[in-house]
């Protein structure tokens, strides 16, 4: 297990130093003028000269690379120019909202996906099987901001049970509630599938028939065969959705007004701020490795024999 975590922390470098040529690349591609963002339009050829040298622009292109690169390992971030803040700054702030919507969701995920797939394999063919199994074609193919306007339409505005933007001030649970359970039900579609699939699997396996045979009750051999081995295969399809959370996320906090990494990212986009673009970004790509590490793990647990 030890020599997973090294193996996955050797690779970070490698990914971080790649997605930070690609962003450095796409802001030199892309047509934007960051003078006339900061200075407006009618900004004087002389003031553009100013801002320019400020910002190391008036330098060739490989040095504006060679400083962006040598900032980066310096751990700046740089300036935002919508904000004229630190990126820094204004990541570490937005970082526990994202965190803490990261996790409700993850929980509300879990809670969802596991004891449905259970249940769904259990009793297959039953009201419970065809009733879970058109929720999950509705969270798998329903876009993120699509469930997120329903929810607010029906629980926020009709029914009023749920505050429909913000965090709260102080940040309370109450405003956690809706977002986290739109994002967590969406991503728990997928692993509940999977992991119903794989307990009917296990269930029609000659281990498990040899199992019946030898006088186990079906509770025993569902928990024992089809749980216990479908177990992995659902970890394998829960960390690639935990993974690809980071983009949902982004359109949950922008339909929710939550103020979070992935609400930074949309104003960065809109404003072409590219130290902020870049900042937010890093950080979803360590979110990512971060994902990945957390389930490597995870196999070992449920399965010693993974373990290497």
């Amino acid at each position: 297990m030890f020599r997973q975590v090294l193996r996955r922390l050797s690779t970070l470098p490698i990914v971080l130093v790649g997605v930070a040529i690609a962003l450095f690349v796409s802001s030199q591609v892309l047509p934007t003028d960051v003078v006339r963002l900061i200075a407006g339009d009618s900004v004087t050829p002389e003031l553009r000269a100013a801002i320019e040298a400020r910002l190391g622009l008036d330098q060739p292109i490989w040095v504006q690379f060679w400083n962006y690169m040598g900032r980066l390992l310096r751990g700046d971030l740089g300036t935002s120019i919508r904000f004229q803040l630190p990126v820094s700054q204004l990541v570490a702030d937005a970082l526990p909202a994202s965190l803490t919507l990261f996790g409700a969701a993850a929980v509300v995920a879990v809670l969802i996906a596991f004891p449905v797939g259970v249940l769904a394999a259990r009793f297959r063919g039953s009201w419970f099987d065809v009733l879970s199994r058109g929720l999950v074609v509705v969270g798998i193919s329903s876009p993120p901001f699509f469930l997120g306007l329903l929810a607010i339409l029906w629980f926020g505005l009709y029914l009023g049970w749920f505050p429909v933007s913000g965090r709260g001030d102080p940040p309370d649970l109450y405003h956690l509630v809706l977002p986290a359970l739109v994002l967590g039900f969406r991503e728990a579609g997928s692993t509940t599938r999977v992991l119903r699939a794989s307990i009917l699997d296990e269930l029609s396996s000659e281990q498990a028939r040899a199992a019946r045979a030898r006088g186990m009750t079906r509770r025993y051999v569902l928990m024992k065969n089809g749980v216990r081995n479908g177990l992995i295969p659902a970890v394998t399809d829960f960390g690639t959705t935990m993974t690809e959370l980071a983009g949902a996320l982004i359109l949950i906090e922008i339909v929710f007004g939550w103020p979070g990494i992935g609400n930074l990212l949309y104003i960065g986009v809109r404003w072409n701020d590219f130290p902020l673009v870049s900042g937010t970004v890093l950080f979803l790509v360590l979110y990512a490795v971060a994902a990945n590490l957390i389930v490597d793990l995870l196999y070992g647990v449920i399965d010693p024999r993974l373990r290497g």
